[in-house]
């Protein structure tokens, strides 16, 4: 008895309604079950790794699986681009946490504020204010 991943298949083959391992020669063919309006079962052909991409100016691909003939077949979108500005609200986020967080990054945040401003005022500079801080780190990432 050979297990492999099979998908049911609704009536209509529109929707994967389960997915399981099955013994192949223990299934209703599928034209069986069509002709008796039930549901059936289809080999899994299995996605390969997820594609590489950039976090920083991607979403991450999602998984897919189109309903063929005789397989179901998973597979990977492609990684979709960021907008200028969704990859700008989200540095704005990274920097926001200095100011937000509770634990280790407020407080390495509030502290790299503080040394700054020690390491101004040793140089006869004014402080800087938290917006400033704020977009200078926002420049390093």
């Amino acid at each position: 008895m050979a297990l492999s991943l099979h998908a049911k298949i609704s009536a209509d083959g529109m929707t994967i309604l389960d997915r399981r391992q099955k013994d192949p020669a223990t299934l209703l063919p599928k034209a069986d079950a069509i002709a008796k309006s039930k549901p059936y079962w289809l080999p899994i052909i299995e996605r390969g790794p997820r594609p590489a991409y950039d976090p920083t100016t991607h979403y991450a691909p999602q998984p897919t699986e189109a309903i063929d003939a005789d397989q179901v077949t998973q597979g990977w979108d492609d990684a979709t681009a960021k907008t200028p500005s969704e990859i700008d609200a989200e540095l704005d986020d990274i920097v926001n946490q200095i100011r937000d967080n509770r634990g280790i990054i407020k407080a390495l945040g509030l502290t790299l504020f503080d040394v700054a401003n020690q390491v101004r005022a040793l140089n006869s500079q004014p402080d800087l204010t938290l917006a400033q801080f704020k977009a200078f780190v926002k420049s390093k990432l």
